[in-house]
């Protein structure tokens, strides 16, 4: 795990017992969330890579890129480019360069450097090759077994977002392994 990641899932992790320690350590993960930009705020001067996954946007806004030191690296794993304040990035650049297709690097005008990676898009699919088939037959068989239990027992759940029931997680693993135990022993 990089520094960074250990330094905010601590934060993160800190934050949540701290101010929301009564929550589900899940929903004061989200409530955590929330707070992002102070995150960025303490984070940005130390750190040299950051991953951003909040689906929100901004969570690396335009002011942020003051405080970025020389040589951070910046990618998004969550579903929008608009997570990372791509426009003015590119309008405070005094030169860009692109390394690779889906590496840039951004000198800014006092001369530090920032590396942007898959142009601010989901970084799995546009710079890594997108997700492996076995991983998106995993996603399309939680939700299609998910929405079949929905169907059953919606009138015996609370309103609002739902948890993947554990028999559910645990039948589509046990699917998953058999399925792959069989494509290897074939091999």
């Amino acid at each position: 795990m990089l520094q960074v990641e250990t330094s905010l899932y601590e934060y993160f992790l800190h934050r949540t017992y701290s101010c929301y320690p009564k929550l589900p350590r899940t929903r004061g993960f989200q409530h955590a969330c929330i707070g992002a930009r102070e995150i960025i705020d303490k984070f940005c001067c130390c750190r040299n890579v950051f991953f951003t996954a909040t689906g929100r946007p901004g969570a690396i806004p335009a002011e942020s890129f003051n405080r970025l030191p020389d040589g951070a690296i910046l990618a998004n794993a969550g579903h929008f480019s608009w997570e990372i304040d791509l426009a003015e990035l590119r309008r405070r650049a005094v030169t860009v360069e692109r390394f690779r297709e889906w590496v840039e690097l951004f000198t800014l005008e006092d001369g530090r450097r920032i590396t942007l990676l898959a142009q601010g898009e989901m970084l799995n699919l546009a710079g890594g090759g997108g997700n492996p088939i076995e991983t998106m037959d995993l996603g399309f068989a939680l939700q299609a077994q998910s929405l079949a239990y929905l169907t059953v027992h919606h009138r015996d759940l609370p309103h609002g977002p739902q948890p993947v029931p554990g028999e559910i997680n645990a039948t589509v693993a046990r699917w998953m392994v058999e399925n792959l135990s069989r494509r290897g022993s074939s091999k």
